[in-house]
């Protein structure tokens, strides 16, 4: 009897053992609407974030983090890494959120590299996810379809853009922004053409452009402005 009730101990510890380590192993799900805070010295920045899993079972994601006027934008995280209850996640590769998930899935606490600095941040789960579909354009014509690159000058210092243009099977566009300088933050843009004169506006850093793409085809120059500035920006098609 005492060699069975020692087996029988030991099933049921290997069993317990077993079910701890596969929980263990078990990526954790941050799917849904998160809503934080990052603690920065004299003031608190509220912030929100998505995340839910695309049509191909990939886990994709947004940040807003809301500006001194209360006005915001969802910005697609660019990465986003799970390794057992450790979450990693950034819109900006220079800019990484490291959070660790809580036992019962509803916080998430770590740091942030803002500046240069580490600094703590916590959000709370409050519901299903909340992304809304990047804005689409009208679709352009095939001479501006692909990648542009282009360098602003603002006082001085130089901010390098890569613009990208792609018709979609249902007529419509897809037209961004990524801002190598920021970290390769990725803005969309909804963009308008006219035979040769071309537009568009972000949705999310507000900014607007304005030109005319030449008889080749290889450049789009005109005016950039946000808010009360405004400087000449040319556009060149990248090369393949």
């Amino acid at each position: 009897m005492k060699s069975l009730h020692r087996t029988a101990t030991l099933a049921i510890g290997l069993l317990v053992f077993t079910a701890s380590g596969l929980r263990a192993q078990t990526a954790a799900d941050p799917s849904g609407h998160w809503v934080g805070s990052i603690d920065i010295p004299d003031r608190t920045i509220d912030f929100q974030a998505d995340f839910a899993k695309n049509n191909s079972g990939e886990l994709v994601g947004a940040i807003t983090v809301r500006s001194d006027d209360g006005d915001g934008f969802p910005f697609a995280l660019n990465r986003i890494a799970i390794d057992g209850t450790s979450i990693m996640f950034y819109a900006r590769s220079d800019q990484a959120f490291h959070g660790v998930l809580s036992i019962d899935g509803a916080i998430m606490s770590g740091t942030t590299a803002l500046s240069g600095y580490e600094l703590p941040f916590d959000m709370r789960r409050t519901g299903d996810a909340q992304l809304a579909p990047a804005p689409m354009s009208a679709a352009v014509g095939k001479e501006l379809e692909g990648d542009w690159n282009a360098t602003l000058e603002i006082a001085g210092t130089q901010f390098h853009f890569v613009l990208t243009l792609a018709n979609q099977p249902d007529g419509t566009a897809m037209a961004r922004i990524v801002d190598l300088d920021e970290g390769g933050l990725v803005i969309p843009v909804v963009v308008m053409q006219q035979a040769s004169h071309v537009t568009y506006e972000s949705r999310g850093v507000r900014s607007s452009f304005a030109g005319e793409l030449n008889a080749a085809g290889t450049e789009l120059a005109g005016t950039w402005s946000q808010r009360d500035v405004s400087a000449p920006l040319s556009f060149h098609r990248a090369v393949k």
